[in-house]
């Protein structure tokens, strides 16, 4: 057979072989494979794009868009590349070897991908950086940014001195002139604000550190107006005290006359007693003390009978009040609302109580007569049980922490020491310069004596009984009237000092520097101070002016009433 037509039956045999493979898989309904194309994209995955055998229609501005579209998916790798891994151009190179991907049996032969390769070593080129070398501030910034105002006005600027003197009648200069300054009016009042408080307050200055304590405080008292535990607690700093004024004690009343002359916390509950006098009749009112509407609880009326002082009981259950027209005082039980009246002068004299105090155990009630008479009375059933006899007038007597020592200050500047145990007086000493005594407070080693001069002497307790003439260990000198209210706060840190005599002579005084409180009164109005006192931890501080109102003040230092 020759060689030409074995090829010819060869060819033949082979066609028939192939057509018949074609019918079986048309009849099967299977579809002949497609070639497939593998492609990597930007992200790393793996496509398989269907595309036809026949690539030889596509136009030749087809191929132009799909060159210049993947020249610059090129450039965009590389940039990205520098700036997430610090490469340059130099360092993407092609690698000849094609990707190894699984295709199907019946694929065409695989296209080379081009690979990228990062030398290291190499660092990143300067140039524009599409990402941040620190986009979430991990690292925090090298340089602090500086603070700008919150708000410039640009009119500041222009205004002068005279042009502000020019609206206002009379408005006359130091010398009785009409003010003609060219200066600006911004500056002027920057420097008259400067001598006054000694420079920019801490809270106003731009390169002041955040207080994460301070800010909470801000944001937590503009929707509750208060709340007791934002402080970390510690020692009371210096200089400054932090408070805040809010609604005054009595406002949801205001009936206990012009004159305040009791405000008082119950030892044991979140409840308040002011009380005062209008004309010849007495009023004293219970409050829930919370900072926000301090809500009225009772009024208690007292018909002739000017309430002069107040207290409550050591039990919180009850409270006294007395006058300086009768020579009774009267007892308000709370929880019955029963009202009693008993007898304080048992010489049956016509002179009333000019005060008196409640030791801290309840177990003593001392009130004060002319001609320096103290009667003593059981703390729980309202007995005479003793008298003392002062050498001089008595105005003022306070007691130590644990009620068994009391000291009574009055005229000629004594201070006598008693023993509540023994019922004698155990020392006497001079007041250091005092002509006459009109306030005295004790709490823990201290002692403060208020003198008709404005001065406030303070003593160590420790040293009163063991030296006859004990020196004060401070002196305090900035009121100029008489010192007519002391009072120390529970933890001894403040002493507050007051005067009735002049307006706006209220003081806070630290301890145990025994150095005033720079920012305390500020700028807040207080009149007359008739009375004050602390809440029994501190939270609050209350004042009794003579126009009705009795003040009160959150002290943020402290966490609780």
């Amino acid at each position: 057979m020759s060689p030409k037509f074995t090829a010819k039956l060869v060819g033949k045999l082979g066609n028939k072989k192939f057509n018949k493979t074609k019918k079986k898989r048309l009849k099967s309904g299977t579809r002949p494979l497609k070639s497939g194309v593998i492609t990597i994209d930007r992200k790393g995955d793996v496509n398989v794009k269907e595309q036809q055998n026949d690539t030889s229609g596509k136009s030749r501005k087809a191929k132009k868009r799909e060159a210049k579209a993947y020249k610059q998916m090129v450039e965009r790798e590389k940039e990205l590349a520098l700036d997430l891994f610090g490469i340059d151009d130099d360092d993407i190179s092609t690698d000849p070897t094609p990707a190894t991907v699984p295709t199907s049996p019946s694929a065409p032969p695989k296209k080379k991908v081009k690979e990228i390769k990062v030398k290291k070593g190499k660092k990143k080129k300067k140039g524009k950086q599409m990402i941040p070398d620190d986009p979430f501030d991990i690292h925090g910034t090298a340089e602090k940014e500086e603070r700008q105002p919150a708000w410039v006005d640009d009119d500041d600027i222009q205004v002068k001195v005279k042009d502000v003197a020019a609206t206002k009648r009379n408005a006359k200069g130091s010398t009785g002139v009409q003010e003609n300054s060219e200066q600006q009016y911004s500056e002027t009042l920057r420097k008259q604000f400067t001598q006054v408080v000694g420079g920019t307050p801490e809270w106003a200055s731009l390169d002041r550190e955040d207080d994460d304590d301070r800010e909470e405080d801000g944001m937590l008292t503009m929707g509750t107006g208060d709340y007791l535990s934002r402080t970390k607690g510690g020692a009371l700093k210096k200089s400054r005290l932090y408070f805040k004024k809010v609604c005054n004690l009595n406002h949801q009343s205001q009936t206990e006359g012009p004159i305040i002359k009791v405000v008082e916390f119950n030892p044991h509950l979140p409840v308040a007693l002011v009380g005062g006098r209008c004309g010849l009749n007495g009023s004293a009112t219970l409050f829930k003390v919370d900072g926000i509407t301090n809500h009225k609880i009772q009024s208690v009326r007292f018909p002739n009978y000017p309430i002069r002082c107040g207290k409550f009981l050591a039990d919180g259950k009850k409270f006294l009040v007395s006058s300086t027209k009768e020579h009774n005082f009267f007892c308000y039980n709370m929880e019955s609302g029963q009202l009693l009246r008993f007898p304080a002068n048992i010489r049956n004299n016509m002179f009333g109580i000019k005060s008196f105090a409640v030791s801290p155990g309840g177990n003593f009630v001392v009130t004060l007569a002319p001609s320096g008479i103290m009667d003593v009375f059981d703390g729980r059933v309202l007995s005479h049980i003793h008298t003392f006899y002062a050498p001089e007038e008595v105005y003022c007597i306070t007691f130590n922490e644990n009620g068994t020592r009391m000291y009574s200050h009055g005229a000629g500047g004594d201070v006598c020491v008693w023993d509540m145990d023994t019922r004698q007086c155990v020392h006497r000493f001079y007041d250091d310069g005092c002509i006459k005594g009109t306030s005295i407070a004790a709490s823990g080693c201290y002692l403060a004596c208020g003198s008709s001069s404005g001065v406030v002497n303070i003593y160590d307790t420790s040293q009163l009984v063991s030296n006859p003439t004990p020196t004060p260990v401070k002196v305090l000198s900035k009121l100029l009237t008489p010192v007519t209210s002391l009072a120390f706060n529970s933890s001894t840190e403040i002493l507050a000092t007051a005067s009735r005599e002049r307006e706006e002579a209220f003081k806070l005084v630290h301890f145990p520097s025994m150095t005033y409180f720079e920012n305390f009164p500020a700028n807040h109005t207080f009149r007359i101070v008739q009375t004050l006192n602390f809440s029994p931890l501190s939270g609050f501080l209350a004042a009794g002016n003579d126009h009705g109102n009795a003040q009160l003040f959150r002290l943020h230092h402290y966490k609780s009433y």
